[in-house]
């Protein structure tokens, strides 16, 4: 069964916050590194990345209006979802300017949690999908050298 837990963001900016960061937090000696997204773990208050949980996936497909995005932790499921919940009401309280407006949301899956981002202007899809694009590219090196 489908879970209808759906999270809308608008404003312009909350995509790269919502993936910023990641690789800026580093598990406490003797951590497993299971940190919980109940806290801020970056020096700007931004909750831990998604990436950062070991066994994390991405996947996308093309919409004619932007973007999907997957978030897949088979063995962290709750973890990812809280990550990306986390992250996503961090980016909606501190916008940054961007090049092109957006909308996102969020939507569990069985495996982990879905995001959807959609241009708002049909002019500058391509935009908003190279920047959703390089933002998880950038977010999955920092943390994987973290």
């Amino acid at each position: 069964m489908r879970s209808q837990n759906v999270i809308m963001l608008l404003g312009v900016g909350a995509m790269f916050v919502l993936l910023a960061g990641c690789g800026a937090s580093t598990p406490a000696a003797g951590s497993s590194g299971a940190s919980s997204s109940a806290g801020p773990s970056t020096p700007d208050g931004m909750p831990p990345c998604p990436f950062e949980l070991p066994g994390t996936t991405v996947s996308e497909q093309e919409t004619p209006d932007g973007l999907v995005v997957e978030f897949v932790n088979a063995g962290r499921v709750d973890e990812v979802r809280k990550r990306m919940r986390a992250r996503a009401g961090f980016a909606k309280a501190h916008p940054r300017p961007m090049p092109a407006q957006m909308t996102r949301e969020l939507e569990d899956t069985p495996n982990g949690i879905r995001m959807t981002v959609h241009s708002t202007d049909p002019a500058k899809v391509d935009v908003v999908r190279k920047m959703v694009r390089d933002q998880i590219k950038q977010a999955q090196r920092q943390a994987a050298h973290s």
